[in-house]
């Protein structure tokens, strides 16, 4: 799994050097999530997390283009008081599709990606365990916009979730609920190339 996972982020790349580098643009970016667990009975874009990746952008037409990107994501749940502690980290590494439509310095963009699970883990007041009720694949529907500052800087913003529930069957999650769903926020500030 790992190996195909390898090979295919290698293809991603060398595909766009190698056959259309001159209408391709690519791109860096670092930023933050805000997410919570949809099906954990808690409320709130309450779990910190980061985002790192990089992606290529083709353009289609003067205000269209599609975008592919490969990223590292932390997602997951968090709800701490005087009763409860609960902590679930999630870590995943998408790779999304999305179609872009530039109105000036704005950007509007939307699509959907394919998640694979590097690990997730659970604390509930006693130290991180690892934990085996999460799917290893999200599917996430992803909705935003971009803000350019300059030709080559960016603040990006999206809404992403998942389409599919990400608890394995059998499972139940906290308050006996039978399905899960990530559902976060994130910023990030891109460097265009």
């Amino acid at each position: 799994m790992k190996r195909s996972l390898i090979c295919l982020i290698l293809v991603f790349f060398c595909f766009s050097e190698i056959n259309f580098a001159q209408k391709f643009k690519g791109m860096f970016y670092l930023g933050i999530n805000s997410s919570q667990f949809d099906g954990d009975d808690f409320a709130g874009y309450k779990k910190p997390g980061i985002i790192s990746g990089a992606g290529v952008n083709y353009p289609l037409s003067e205000h269209w283009s599609c975008q592919g990107e490969i990223f590292y994501s932390r997602k997951g749940s968090k709800e701490i008081s005087e009763t409860i502690y609960f902590l679930l980290q999630l870590n995943y590494l998408e790779m999304p599709f999305l179609f872009i439509y530039h109105a000036g310095v704005f950007d509007l963009q939307a699509g959907a990606g394919y998640g694979v699970l590097i690990s997730s883990r659970l604390n509930i007041g006693y130290g991180f365990t690892e934990i085996d009720d999460i799917k290893s694949y999200d599917v996430p529907f992803i909705a935003g916009f971009n803000y350019h500052f300059t030709e080559h800087i960016g603040f990006d913003f999206r809404f992403n979730y998942s389409m599919l529930n990400v608890l394995k069957e059998g499972h139940v999650g906290r308050g006996g609920f039978l399905k899960g769903y990530n559902n976060l926020l994130s910023s990030s500030i891109r460097y265009f190339f």
